[in-house]
């Protein structure tokens, strides 16, 4: 069943909202429910990763396939038990994930749809999916989705800051040294002009563990992200460089399911998680209130994702479980 969005934004009286009958949709781990600590969705919205906390064991990753439910793979960190997860996840197409550790010397791996793991020779935190997910890329070059090397670094004499998804499908965005370029993996990068202030990117958590990886805008126009020096605030910057704005909450997750919609997974001490939508460019995302989706009665949000094709938002929970909410 899909909400209408005002069924999903209605405005009530204080402790009022009507309840939206959120609908689970797996528990990817068999055992004792465990909190979960992050969700990524594929870019078609097919697949969904989930990593949950194992209770002092070893953190449990999963991939789901969205259309029947099925889970295609588990794999249990053997590092760190009890602690955030140490990667980074980006997933391709057919459910292929990236995990990308934190810091410049951290490993970059590639997980297949069928579970495999292989290391990428010369990856780096940056790493990404191009739009259609048949290649990905970064500063050490090109893969293919089976990890195959298809070129190498595409600016070998600049400092690359950023990797964006692409204007186009099979294309990446690079920042470097406040250049804006396109890139399909294959031939020299093309300028587009100058890109986002270099200034701004450093006061981003671009490689370093926050609450959540920075998140891109689905056409790679605007990106949120953790500010460095607090990592309680989110900036969201534009790829011209002329738009800061701040989301004017403690936020714990970001995701967004357009261009211009991004929703926030709030942090409120010990209350459960409001979850709000914000637009950019308007009164809402400027510091105006927003309003919270309803939420079942204890059940403490704790990561949040967005799936674009068809928009629908997932979201875990400290109780262990994985909720979608569909999207007009």
């Amino acid at each position: 069943m899909k909400y209408a969005l005002d069924e999903l934004l209605d405005e009530h009286e204080p402790g009022a909202m009507r309840p939206v009958p959120l609908r689970p949709v797996q528990r990817p781990v068999s055992s004792a429910p465990h909190p979960i600590r992050r969700l990524e969705v594929s870019e078609d919205g097919a697949f969904l990763f989930v990593a949950r906390e194992g209770g002092g064991e070893p953190l449990a990753y999963s991939l789901i396939n969205l259309r029947d439910g099925e889970t295609r793979w588990e794999y249990r960190d053997p590092c760190c038990a009890g602690s955030p997860p140490r990667w980074s996840v980006r997933l391709g197409a057919d459910g292929a994930a990236l995990l990308l550790g934190f810091g410049p010397d951290a490993p970059a791996q590639l997980l297949s749809p069928s579970g495999a793991l292989s290391l990428v020779e010369g990856g780096d935190p940056e790493l990404r999916w191009a739009p259609g997910g048949r290649w990905f890329g970064g500063a050490g070059g090109a893969w293919s989705a089976d990890g195959d090397r298809l070129g190498g670094p595409p600016l070998p004499e600049a400092e690359l800051n950023l990797v964006l998804p692409g204007p186009r499908e099979g294309t990446l965005r690079l920042v470097a040294d406040g250049v804006l370029y396109t890139w399909d993996g294959q031939t020299p990068p093309a300028s587009e002009g100058l890109g986002p202030d270099v200034n701004d990117l450093n006061q981003a958590r671009l490689t370093e563990e926050g609450y959540f990886p920075p998140r891109p805008a689905p056409d790679g126009q605007h990106l949120a992200a953790h500010d460095r020096l607090d990592p309680s605030r989110v900036r969201v910057l534009s790829l011209d460089g002329e738009e800061r704005e701040e989301v004017p909450a403690f936020v714990r997750a970001v995701a967004w399911s357009s261009p211009t919609a991004l929703w926030a997974l709030v942090a409120n001490g010990e209350a459960p998680g409001e979850i709000t939508r914000v637009e950019l460019q308007s009164r809402d995302f400027a510091g105006g209130p927003a309003t919270p989706l309803p939420w079942p009665q204890g059940e403490r949000a704790s990561a949040l994702a967005a799936a674009i094709k068809p928009p629908a938002l997932y979201v875990g929970t400290e109780e262990g479980n994985v909720y979608r909410i569909d999207l007009p």
